[in-house]
């Protein structure tokens, strides 16, 4: 197998920013073909793709990401290459500086409950394509939120929920 996907930090250019979606681990990761991978490990912002590993995979799935219901086409592409005999790096010396313009508060609140939604939708479509490795991602993710109801368990249900109804067959 060949390395397809390669990915590193993301820090904030604006100081004034939130940390939440930066990457900041100095750790090297190598994900191994039919490995798994946490949602936010590697994310769009900050990752490279070879063209024949882009070609080999179809490339994004169209009914994921920015300005879609489901935003979580980075992770879908990269599970999607990693089962379909493709390797992924995350080197932390491939440093973007990235600019989101998001605050604490109520700006990562929001996009908090965006982003459990997408792992909803994310965790259905893998589970739903026979990727069974990801049960025991899902159980990790489900885990950790905490025992009382809180905004984030519940967008996740109901991303996995709608995306089940919207793509009954995926």
């Amino acid at each position: 197998a060949e390395v397809g996907i390669a990915g590193g930090r993301i820090l904030r250019f604006d100081p004034a920013d939130s940390l939440y979606c930066c990457q900041l681990s100095e750790r090297y990761r190598f994900y191994e073909t039919g490995s798994t991978v946490r949602p936010g490990a590697l994310q769009g912002a900050n990752f490279a793709i070879r063209r024949v590993t882009f070609d080999a995979i179809g490339g994004f799935d169209e009914t994921l990401g920015a300005g879609q219901k489901y935003r979580c086409e980075d992770i879908d592409f990269i599970a999607r290459a990693l089962a379909n005999g493709w390797e992924a790096v995350y080197d932390p010396e491939l440093v973007v500086y990235h600019h989101h313009g998001r605050r604490d508060g109520e700006d990562v609140e929001s996009l908090r409950q965006d982003n459990s939604y997408a792992c909803g939708a994310f965790f259905a479509k893998m589970l739903s394509l026979g990727y069974g490795n990801y049960r025991y991602l899902l159980t990790i993710y489900v885990l950790s939120a905490p025992i009382r109801p809180n905004m984030k368990l519940i967008s996740f249900f109901k991303g996995w929920r709608d995306y089940r109804h919207d793509y009954p067959r995926a």
